[in-house]
């Protein structure tokens, strides 16, 4: 992939992750917070795995097991937006969410509750909420001074193409449910020139 695809790939994430969605302002209407002069050295850095830090909304979790280390657990952004005092106790300037976008629901057995099984960079993950929540999560950190960095993966996706080999040995076709059997994949494997990054 061109290092063009790959540039609009994450202004896609970081659109969709700012409020680039219909049901958002435009990110070019709100005001513009600089980061001039910031050294990132000195920034208190706290990583956040959504799905296993708190769980602020229960009516978000879809496919919880959360005895089951391998599965979704329930936590959710309006668990993070519940703890941002805490977190400001704790003296974090920063948080580094995981992943916010839509991944593939599993593979081998296994969910993808650390975010880095992506699907479409465009929709937000449904297990953490929407993407007013999101935003709001954004805005209330930036209330209390602390930045927010994305977690954004852009060197693998999920289990999505006919060369892809799930944890069971076999190739995930996520179109249909139809291993090889897809037309999509079919075209790809008698052309593979035909399934370029262009197309």
């Amino acid at each position: 992939m061109s290092p063009m695809s790959w540039s609009r790939i994450v202004l896609a994430v970081a659109v969709a992750a700012c409020g680039g969605a219909s049901d958002m302002d435009h990110p070019s209407k709100r005001p513009h917070q600089t980061n001039a002069g910031l050294d990132w050295r000195d920034q208190v850095i706290y990583q956040i795995m959504i799905d296993r830090f708190e769980n602020g909304d229960p009516n978000n979790d879809i496919n919880v097991h959360s005895s089951v280390p391998g599965r979704y657990h329930g936590g959710d952004w309006q668990g993070v937006i519940n703890k941002l005092d805490y977190l400001e106790t704790l003296g974090v300037t920063a948080l580094w969410i995981s992943p916010v976008v839509k991944n593939t629901e599993e593979d081998a057995g296994f969910a993808s509750y650390h975010g880095y099984w992506t699907q479409d960079f465009l929709r937000p993950n449904a297990h953490f909420g929407d993407l007013q929540k999101l935003r709001e999560l954004v805005d209330k950190a930036h209330k209390k001074g602390m930045l927010v960095i994305l977690d954004v993966v852009t060197n693998h996706v999920g289990q999505l193409f006919y060369y892809d080999i799930n944890g069971n040995g076999q190739p995930d076709d996520t179109l249909s449910g139809g291993g090889y059997s897809h037309s999509c994949l079919q075209i790809c494997m008698n052309n593979p020139a035909s399934c370029s990054a262009d197309e």
